[in-house]
Order: structure tokens, then C-alpha cells, then sequence
């Protein structure tokens, strides 16, 4: 599978899991200890906006989160999700992209959108109640690409210290555990 084909996966996922919030859930706390339920789905949203504009070449957001979900939350991350997916298949990935980080290659900038929309699906369907329904081999190839990117320490406040797990658990709980949750 390409790159943007796993981006669409966990975009799909993550989609019934913001679908699948019931109404007394969107001030539920997350494993994101910042953000309730409705801050979280509000923060994957913009990140898909973000990387969207940045396959069509627009200048990277500055200043954190510049959006707020409206009345129908689920459609706006599908609207956003659409959006992403739709942006990088007219890019593809050659050459350099500009987000919030800096200039990355576009390769790069598809597996941080996918690996984003796949653990923050997990700390929704964590916070929810329902079944994350993470896909192994996806969590193996996202771990791979994380540790390469991401060293265990130090960490700034955006990834929590790794957690211990043993070497043989599922790939998506060391994935997990390499973001700093507790699966």
C-alpha cells in the first residue's frame, strides 16, 4: 500500500470513531490530558487542514490551533479528511513540503498526517468507550517511521515519556507506548 492509501485508512477509521461520539461524550477527558473529547476532534481536524494546505503549497499555520469545529463536528473532520487525502493524491509525494515543524520531504509529511490521525484515533475511541479496531501491520510500519523520527528522549510536551510494554506485544501497543500512552 502507498503511503497516502495508509493515510486514507487511518483517516477512515478515525472518521467512525469522531462519528461514533455520543452527544454526552464531547467534554469527556482524553489521554491527551490537555483536551477533552470536542478539543481533540477539533485539533485532528485542523491538522488535517494544515497538511492539506501544505500539499497544495500553501504557507504553514502559525500559532497553534486557528479553528473551532461548528455544529456538526463529525462532518467537519470528514470534510477536512476528504480534503487531505484529496490534496495529496493531486500532489503526490516528490519534493518538499512546509508545516508547522519546517520543510519536510512530502513522504515525510504523509506518515506524521496518517501516524496523527491513527493514534489520535485511539485516544478517542479511548476516551468514548469503543473499539480503536487499530491495524497491526499499519501500527508496525507507523512505529518504524516514528522511532526514526522521534527519539525516546527527550521529549518536548507534545509526546509523553515512552511507556514500557514488553517486546512482544502488539505492534500497535508499542506504537502507542512509543507516544507516551499506556495501552
Amino acid at each position: 500500500m502507498s503511503p497516502i492509501d495508509d493515510l486514507d485508512r487511518a483517516l477512515t477509521n478515525t472518521a467512525r470513531l469522531v462519528r461514533g461520539i455520543r452527544d454526552d461524550q464531547w467534554r469527556a477527558p482524553t489521554p491527551c490530558s490537555d483536551w477533552d473529547v470536542a478539543a481533540l476532534v477539533n485539533h485532528a481536524t485542523w491538522v488535517n487542514e494544515v497538511f492539506a494546505g501544505a500539499a497544495q503549497g500553501k504557507p504553514p499555520a502559525t500559532g497553534g490551533i486557528e479553528r473551532q469545529l461548528g455544529a456538526d463536528p463529525a462532518g467537519d473532520f470528514d470534510r477536512a479528511a476528504a480534503a487531505v487525502l484529496a490534496a495529496w493524491r493531486a500532489r503526490d509525494l516528490d519534493g518538499t513540503v512546509k508545516i508547522p515543524l519546517g520543510e519536510v520531504p512530502a513522504a515525510a509529511a504523509v506518515r506524521i498526517n496518517t501516524t496523527d490521525s491513527f493514534i489520535h484515533g485511539w485516544d478517542i475511541a479511548q476516551a468514548t468507550g469503543q473499539d480503536a479496531r487499530l491495524d497491526d501491520a499499519m501500527s508496525g510500519s507507523l512505529l518504524d517511521f516514528m522511532t526514526a523520527l522521534l527519539p525516546p528522549e527527550p521529549r518536548d510536551h507534545k509526546f509523553g515519556p515512552v511507556v514500557d510494554v514488553p517486546d512482544d506485544a502488539p505492534a500497535a501497543d508499542r506504537l502507542l507506548a512509543y507516544s507516551g500512552r499506556k495501552p
